[in-house]
């Protein structure tokens, strides 16, 4: 961008092309520490990026996974999307100075975090899936732990979205 003062007198916008070199740094890499470099490459990201790099081996592979492991997986990637929407919406307040969203959105994320450090041991639901499957099972207890905490994030979030369209 070329600009004087407040006037931009040239932009030269190269949009959507972040090349970071990731596929090159896993180049040579066994499996194994590939995934562990796929897993790290976004802190709020590492079980769509870990499912998406397993399922293209197990693909290549011709390796099936069980069910089980299907509905785990899906539950930890259903965390993650929760937890990156809800912490979005409360900083989507912040630019509008709005602390009490801000608070709200980052109180129902924190909630999500320690349901996932619970759950897998990592507040960010690293180790949980790996090749062929899922690292380690859900006992009944912790599922059915996960369901009351996931209703009472849905009062929660009801509000907080309550409270946004309520407020000018």
């Amino acid at each position: 961008v070329s600009q004087s003062g407040e006037q931009i007198l040239n932009v030269d916008a190269k949009l959507f092309f972040t090349h970071r070199g990731i596929e090159k740094g896993v180049e040579g890499l066994s499996l194994e520490l590939a995934f562990y470099q796929i897993e790290r490459i976004c802190g709020a990201c590492s079980v769509s990026h870990a499912l998406s790099y397993a399922q293209g081996i197990e693909k290549m592979a011709r390796i099936e996974i069980s069910k089980r492991a299907e509905y785990i997986r899906c539950l930890v990637a259903e965390l993650e999307r929760l937890y990156n929407h809800v912490g979005d919406i409360g900083n989507l307040c912040a630019g509008l100075e709005f602390a009490v969203g801000i608070s709200q959105g980052s109180r129902i994320k924190e909630s999500i975090m320690r349901l996932n450090e619970q759950i897998t041991g990592n507040r960010f639901l690293r180790g949980m899936i790996t090749l062929g499957g899922v690292n380690f099972d859900i006992p009944l207890e912790i599922s059915r732990e996960i369901g009351k905490k996931i209703d009472e994030l849905d009062k929660e979030f009801a509000e907080l979205i309550g409270l946004l369209q309520n407020n000018s």
